[in-house]
């Protein structure tokens, strides 16, 4: 019987020393991890969403800086006017949404400045967009900030 326990208590280590770890959760079903902001990577918290809207999608994803603290966590959340993509179609898209987890409650605008946001790829579950220096200014009372988005996302619709 102590054989038995022992096999088993040697069991349980093994299984516990082999579970996932952090990079194992961010792979290609979360989302991309080569996205940068400003030049600095980012990896997504969970699966990026896309929402359909009566004449638009909403895309939304929760980035974290690679190697930096989880409260450092980021809401990117971009528009289109439309409602159905096709791989490599080119999107005319809005900012609604660039803020720090923590930063519930406060008002920012934002205006896009340039590049592009394109689809990658599509499929009846997903679209994948490829950020190709897109910039964007986010305003809050009198400061400005400029942020350059480069890089892939895979978004899953809700």
């Amino acid at each position: 019987m102590k054989k038995i326990f022992s096999l088993m208590l040697l069991l349980a280590t093994v299984s516990f020393l082999s579970s996932c770890s952090k990079d194992d959760d961010n792979e290609d079903s979360n989302g991309s991890v080569s996205i940068t902001v400003n030049g600095k990577s980012f990896y997504t918290e969970s699966a990026p969403t896309i929402s359909k809207g009566s004449n638009s999608l909403y895309f939304e994803a929760s980035l974290i800086e690679d190697g930096v603290d989880y409260l450092t966590m980021y809401d990117l959340g971009i528009r289109t006017n439309v409602t159905e993509v096709k791989a490599n179609q080119e999107l005319n898209v809005s900012v609604e949404l660039y803020q720090e987890y923590t930063d519930i409650g406060n008002a920012y605008s934002y205006n896009t400045v340039s590049g592009k946001v394109i689809v990658e790829a599509t499929d009846g579950n997903s679209i994948t967009l490829k950020y190709d220096n897109f910039v964007f200014n986010r305003k809050y009372k009198n400061s400005e900030m400029k942020y350059t988005v480069n890089g892939t996302i895979k978004y899953q619709y809700n």
